[in-house]
């Protein structure tokens, strides 16, 4: 004997069933499509602004150097040691004495004296490797926001704007300077801050002009090769110093 129909043949009924039957199967087609789709492997989330980033950051950025991880892959050499960030800006470094692992944390910036390299990560906390002949690794364990290194010093910026330095340059011990700074820059054997009041500062081994910025109120530093450049609020610029190897 045949299985018995288990809705009528023909009339309303059927139809109702019918329906019924085709919603269930299309909401657990759905279901299975996003439960699988939530399990499936993102591609990397990249942000369209410092705003956005800032949202979804995990590690809440301490200022705007810290907003976006450095550009990705990176690789930098400085004399036996050589330190790479990866695709999703991860630290990992070779090199004499080096046992560590790759970082968890987010890169955000990276940068390499002679013979030594430091990175921050997006939370502000240093990463350095390399030589420390000269003491150029020597930085206080803080927090900071912003970084720049020297053939054989190393200084960073504080949230309380304030840069910390450690090593040497050719006229003697790098020092740390006074005062609240908002952003610093590196060559061979001097540094260039941007004071919490536009004015640039410089100090380090003096040669020519290279530690003597000019006057006024700038919004931004970089170096640009042999020289500092900073940026007035007009958008005019200013360069200044030589090569630390010009005689």
């Amino acid at each position: 004997m045949a299985n018995p129909t288990p809705y009528p043949l023909c009339g309303p009924a059927r139809l109702t069933a019918l329906t019924a039957a085709l919603s269930f199967a299309l909401f657990t087609a759905l279901s299975v499509t996003s439960a699988t789709s939530a399990h499936a492997q993102q591609p990397p989330y990249e942000p369209a602004s410092a705003e956005a980033f800032a949202t979804h950051n995990p590690f809440a950025p301490l200022s705007p150097q810290l907003l976006f991880p450095a550009p990705t892959p990176t690789l930098l050499a400085a004399g036996d040691y050589s330190c790479a960030v990866d695709h999703n800006a991860r630290l990992s470094c070779q090199g004499p004495g080096i046992a560590s692992a790759q970082t968890s944390i987010p890169i955000a910036t990276i940068a390499a004296g002679a013979e030594h390299i430091c990175a921050l990560d997006i939370r502000g906390a240093l990463h350095c490797v390399g030589d420390q002949s000269h003491q150029q690794l020597a930085l206080p364990a803080r927090t900071y926001i912003d970084l720049a290194l020297g053939e054989r010093f190393s200084c960073a910026l504080t949230p309380d704007a304030r840069i910390h330095c450690a090593g040497t340059h050719t006229q003697g011990p790098m020092p740390s300077p006074g005062g609240a700074f908002q952003q610093l820059v590196a060559a061979d054997n001097h540094a260039c801050a941007l004071r919490a009041s536009g004015e640039v500062h410089c100090w380090g081994a003096s040669r020519g002009d290279n530690t003597q910025p000019p006057q006024g109120r700038f919004v931004r530093l970089t170096r640009a090769q042999d020289q500092i450049c900073a940026l007035r609020p007009d958008g005019a610029s200013h360069c200044w110093g030589h090569s630390d190897a010009s005689p």
